[in-house]
């Protein structure tokens, strides 16, 4: 009796990894090597292994950007949905619209308030200078880093932590976010190292 297994079809990781180191070894030296000592004569191997030293350079430069392209995307999605559902537990507290609330009927998935917070997030970006939003967006995640810290610190004998943890938190996040603010708000970066 025979064990049939049957896999899921599409390719993973590991398979586009192996195409594409496959790629660059197999096209870029073996095949032009033998090809191009038989036509050239002893300075072909030189030449040949310079060439797929290019082509295998050129390919990883465009998988580097593909890998790049891939990682911002997966970020701009998360911030989206993550976005969107604290819209919706926004919603229920009341303290936006009961229409960022609505949910798809089959899925968890709050529609309304992705597509307005999408919507904004296409006009800020379309309307604003990238210099600039990449700012805000850098001086946001450290002033919730540095509340975040703050508040463990007045609930340290709440949650039972050490005062020293989140303070030693606070003034290497907030040095930065003072001079993301002062970027954002001045134009200028001025002095890294402030003195």
């Amino acid at each position: 009796m025979e064990n049939h297994h049957h896999s899921k079809a599409g390719l993973g990781l590991k398979e586009l990894i192996a195409m594409g180191v496959g790629g660059m070894v197999g096209g870029g030296i073996f095949s032009v090597l033998g090809l191009s000592v038989s036509l050239a004569g002893h300075a072909a191997p030189i030449i040949a292994f310079a060439i797929g030293g290019v082509i295998a350079l050129l390919t990883g430069v465009s998988y580097s950007r593909l890998g790049a392209v891939l990682s911002t995307a997966s970020a701009i999605n998360a911030t989206l949905f993550g976005t969107a559902r604290l819209g919706m537990v926004m919603a229920r507290d009341q303290a936006l619209p009961h229409v960022f609330s609505l949910r798809e009927r089959t899925k968890d998935i709050p529609w309304v308030s992705l597509c307005i917070i999408s919507a904004l997030a296409i006009i800020f970006v379309s309307l604003g200078n990238l210099e600039i939003i990449s700012s805000f967006a850098s001086s946001t995640f450290l002033l919730i880093f540095v509340c975040i810290n703050l508040a463990a610190f007045l609930l340290r004998d709440k949650i039972g932590l050490h005062a020293a943890v989140p303070l030693c938190w606070i003034s290497p996040s907030a040095w930065p976010l003072g001079w993301c603010l002062a970027f954002t708000c001045g134009g200028t970066t001025g002095q890294v190292w402030p003195g």
